[in-house]
């Protein structure tokens, strides 16, 4: 086993328990959809619905309560092999494609907000999710590579402070650091 791996059974393994100990304690989990075929508002490619199982197999025991999706379709079917097999259904946050940076930064804070004490799955975009990550940390993060796709970010918002980001990655590697 891997130090990666190692850390992410960890970090999954202490996620359920550390809400039970701290039960107003909020986690959020950020993950950039899978490999998506090309067109507007594209699915999954094959590559990415084995992504999409990948996360499924990762998350299944980590105490996930609440999937959160954009309005464009490549998200929700990132998130549909878990949301069969934990029975929840997928809470669309459409984003303002005007502003989008602010639009996320918006969206993940109401969703912390709205969602205390519970652990939120988030599938987001290449410029998204860094932005949802900065709003929760106070850090800029950088936009992903287009050809990013295995990165999972798990953040502990606490009291409106700042919290710290945990990256990950799951699946195939993409081949981009």
């Amino acid at each position: 086993m891997t130090r990666r791996s190692l850390l992410v059974l960890v970090l999954l393994v202490a996620a359920p328990a550390l809400a039970q100990e701290h039960p107003s304690e909020t986690i959020v989990l950020l993950v950039r959809h899978a490999e998506k075929q090309t067109g507007p508002d594209p699915s999954l490619s094959e590559e990415g619905r084995v992504r999409a199982l990948a996360l499924r197999e990762l998350l299944i025991s980590a105490g996930v309560d609440v999937l959160v999706a954009s309005q464009f379709k490549r998200t929700s079917e990132t998130l549909q092999p878990l949301a069969d097999t934990l029975g929840l259904e997928i809470v669309i946050r459409p984003l303002d494609t005007a502003d989008v940076g602010a639009s996320a930064r918006e969206v993940v804070r109401g969703l912390a907000d709205e969602f205390v004490g519970q652990t939120i799955l988030i599938a987001g975009h290449s410029n998204t999710i860094p932005a949802m990550a900065s709003a929760l940390t106070g850090e800029e993060m950088p936009e992903f590579d287009e050809r990013d796709y295995d990165n999972l970010l798990i953040l502990s918002p606490m009291d409106g402070a700042a919290s710290r980001a945990v990256r990950l990655h799951f699946g195939a590697p993409d081949g981009v650091d």
